[in-house]
């Protein structure tokens, strides 16, 4: 089930299509131009390839469901989707890692929050207890 509805799954095939040289209207990968699907007479779309609904902007850092933040993307283990998708999760852990929330430190902080002792304690808290 896509988040984006049907009305913006149908404009962002037309956004991303053209009209080849037989007439027909193709839509294109947003990211390599592989065709992923036909336009049909009746209006509807065959797909030529596996494709999914992206966000442009991450939902995570409030992208919306919107017609301009959809973006038809080519699907598969080397596909233009998938590369997205890794390339969001090692930027989101580079952030986090430098932003302190993960590691030692966010492990530390986290007990220290739930008002718990430090798993070591350094040798003046040790001072302190005698």
């Amino acid at each position: 089930m896509s988040a984006f509805s049907q009305s913006v799954r149908r404009a962002t095939m037309l956004r991303q299509s053209f009209v080849g040289a037989d007439g027909v209207r193709m839509a294109r990968c947003a990211g390599c131009d592989t065709l992923i699907g036909r336009m049909t007479a009746s209006g509807g779309w065959v797909k030529l390839a596996a494709f999914d609904f992206d966000h442009v902007d991450e939902q995570a850092h409030g992208g919306g469901h919107d017609e301009r933040n959809c973006q038809a993307l080519c699907s598969g283990p080397d596909s233009c989707h998938a590369k997205k998708t890794a390339d969001f999760v090692a930027l989101n852990a580079k952030a986090d890692a430098q932003a302190g929330r993960t590691g030692q430190y966010a492990r530390r902080m986290a007990r220290k929050a739930r008002g718990e002792r430090p798993l070591i304690q350094s040798r003046n808290a040790f001072k302190e207890i005698r």
